[in-house]
């Protein structure tokens, strides 16, 4: 059994492990450790510990899977989130099925101009309040994200 196999079939004991200045500290339900799992972590310690400290390198460091910001001077694709609920529309159109109400109590003094700021942006930054579709007849329908259809600051 491999280290990443050992480490597997630990979390599927609920064992977690961790490192602390060298020694190797493991909690899970009572019972999950047998002998021989014990013995396994106990010969094993200095490859877990390497493993451990590299997983932890590798979360740290940066990468190059940061996000990047996209031009929206063109209509974009749909999420597959957006595509469903595009699709559960089309099927029964104008449904509020999936508005989910809400309300916040806000105490103390409130900064009108501030709360409006901050609402805009929430509503300039995503996208899915832009979904439209270019419709070229039935078979042509495309769900995208649309440029033109922007969104009218309502708040008041």
């Amino acid at each position: 059994m491999t280290t990443s196999e050992l480490l597997t079939h630990l979390r599927k004991l609920n064992v977690t492990l961790s490192a602390d200045n060298g020694q190797l500290i493991f909690n899970g339900p009572k019972g999950a450790l047998t002998a021989n799992l014990r013995a396994e972590l106990s010969e094993r310690k200095a490859e877990i510990l390497k493993f451990l400290h590299n997983a932890a390198a590798t979360c740290a460091a940066p990468t190059e899977l940061s996000l990047r910001c996209i031009s929206t001077d063109r209509d974009l694709p749909l999420s597959f989130a957006q595509q469903r609920l595009w699709f559960l529309d089309q099927l029964e159109p104008g449904s509020t099925v999936y508005n989910v109400p809400g309300a916040l109590r806000i105490k103390g003094p409130l900064d009108v101009g501030v709360l409006k700021e901050s609402l805009e942006e929430i509503v300039r930054r995503p996208h899915a309040g832009r979904v439209g579709s270019d419709v070229g007849g039935l078979s042509g329908a495309t769900p995208c994200e649309s440029n033109s259809a922007k969104q009218q600051s309502r708040w008041t």
